[in-house]
């Protein structure tokens, strides 16, 4: 676990999971000469996206499994004339604040190229940025800060389809075997109470009952009719609220692309559309792909300097990044509740 949560990203560990990108996923990251960037705060605007991976074992497992090209999401919000990066994480060895946290820019930055952070920012397009509705947004933002990482639903959320989102030999029947051992194992490493769970609570919400272990639900289904695998499947909620043993207030359970794509939806830039999807069934795939950014923006000198041929500006990391065919999406209803993910070719119906 050391070269998971340690410090720094040790050289070999960087060149092992770079292989592995490679190797598992066709992604290549070249050495950049340039490795931070400082733009100017002005050339960041609230609702901004920033995308990270960290190659660690842990990013490069979760970009594989989700197929996309970062580990991690966070959003810029400007707040009482600050300008801070928020987000949806855990205290490690390299990040000391638990939960969903803001932190001012510059120190967001600093503490991100210590943890050996590759950082790309995606500017909103005028026209969404003129729709970004700040206040709502702030809003949002205090109604759930400090509650803990979205681990309840983590699982639910990025399972769509009977088989198609296992990567490698994983099926559900297997993981079907697997989850009791997880959820108890999860238990004992963390050292979490009975109200721990990373998917019971989940489960109860889809049969309507409550504080039904994982293997009461495993029994309640089979009592009902209902596979495993279909009530799996059932969407995510936004709306669902769940218990946590942190000492924090019920709230909404958001990994990374959840609560920044929540952070969206309440400062209603999607329109007639926000009650149409459900952010809690987005991956980090969905969310950079969704067609929101500025395709047109005109990156700082400073960019071009460090990575001439990209189309983003990448702000700090060793590796270039590159996001394949982000800001492309329009949302649709019930977007993304039925995705595949099964790699290495990520095929996704036009639709799903």
């Amino acid at each position: 676990m050391e070269d998971l949560i340690g410090a720094h990203v040790p050289e070999w560990t960087a060149e092992d999971n770079l292989k592995f990108l490679k190797d598992h996923m066709g992604v290549e990251m070249p050495v950049r000469k340039i490795q931070r960037v400082d733009i100017p705060e002005s050339e960041v605007k609230s609702g901004d996206f920033l995308g990270i991976i960290r190659l660690d074992g842990l990013d490069p497992m979760l970009a594989w499994a989700m197929g996309a090209h970062t580990g991690h999401t966070a959003i810029a919000m400007w707040m009482n004339n600050s300008l801070y990066v928020c987000e949806s994480t855990i205290t490690s060895a390299y990040w000391p604040t638990n939960g969903i946290q803001k932190t001012p820019w510059k120190q967001w930055f600093d503490q991100a190229q210590k943890a050996n952070y590759n950082v790309v920012h995606l500017p909103l397009s005028p026209a969404v940025a003129a729709k970004f509705d700040v206040h709502a947004a702030i809003k949002f933002y205090q109604s759930v800060e400090g509650l803990p990482y979205g681990f309840h639903n983590q699982f639910t959320g990025w399972i769509d389809t009977p088989e198609d989102n296992f990567p490698g030999a994983l099926t559900f029947q297997l993981a079907e075997l697997l989850m009791p051992f997880g959820d108890w194992l999860l238990r004992k490493e963390l050292g979490k109470g009975q109200t721990f769970d990373f998917l019971a609570q989940g489960l109860n919400k889809r049969l309507g009952t409550n504080g039904l272990s994982l293997v009461e639900c495993y029994y309640e289904t089979a009592k009902k009719g209902i596979s495993l695998q279909d009530l799996v499947l059932m969407p995510e909620l936004d709306e669902w609220t769940f218990v946590n043993d942190e000492g924090t207030k019920p709230g909404p359970s958001m990994v990374c692309d959840v609560f920044v794509t929540r952070m969206w939806k309440a400062a209603g830039i999607f329109g007639t559309m926000t009650d149409q999807f459900q952010a809690a069934e987005f991956t980090n795939w969905d969310a950079y792909t969704l067609n929101i950014f500025d395709a047109n923006y005109k990156r700082p000198q400073m960019c071009v300097d460090a990575d001439p041929d990209s189309q983003f500006c990448q702000l700090i990391g060793e590796y270039r990044m590159a996001l394949p065919q982000y800001n492309t999406f329009a949302p649709f209803p019930h977007m993304r509740e039925k995705c595949p993910t099964k790699p290495p070719k990520y095929i996704k119906p036009p639709k799903c």
